[in-house]
């Protein structure tokens, strides 16, 4: 099994981080936001997502394996639910909730998106590495 960085390494995947104010798929503001533009060299391939993380990492630019271990982890947890009912409450969200379905909406197409920039990569790195 090999690890996410050299996953990476591999797919030659890089990322630049731009700080924002807010996180328009979040409504908490007690973190750093960021929007990032992940880049694969082979095939060229970018995707830009915004990505959160606490005051903790003092404002630090999240790295590549940083946000790409937490969109594996989404699109991991979507892929392996049923439906949104499910992914609910396997997440411990109230499956009436709007907020709830809108976070569900949100992890879908990311999840799309992250396939799209992986293409045939996708499945190892969401379930053939060891993660961080």
């Amino acid at each position: 099994m090999q690890t996410l960085g050299s996953i990476i390494d591999e797919l030659s995947i890089t990322a630049t981080a731009e700080w924002t104010d807010r996180n328009p798929n979040m409504d908490v503001e007690s973190m750093d936001h960021w929007k990032v533009t992940l880049r694969r060299k082979f095939p060229r391939r970018q995707m830009t997502v915004y990505f959160s993380m606490g005051y903790g990492h003092n404002g630090a630019e999240p790295t590549a394996a940083d946000v790409l271990d937490c969109l594996a982890s989404d699109a991991s947890g979507y892929d392996n639910s049923r439906d949104f009912e499910d992914w609910a409450n396997d997440y411990g969200y109230d499956a009436d909730s709007r907020k709830a379905e809108r976070i569900y909406r949100a992890v879908e197409r990311d999840a799309a998106r992250l396939h799209r920039f992986l293409g045939d990569d996708y499945d190892r790195v969401l379930y053939g590495t060891e993660r961080l």
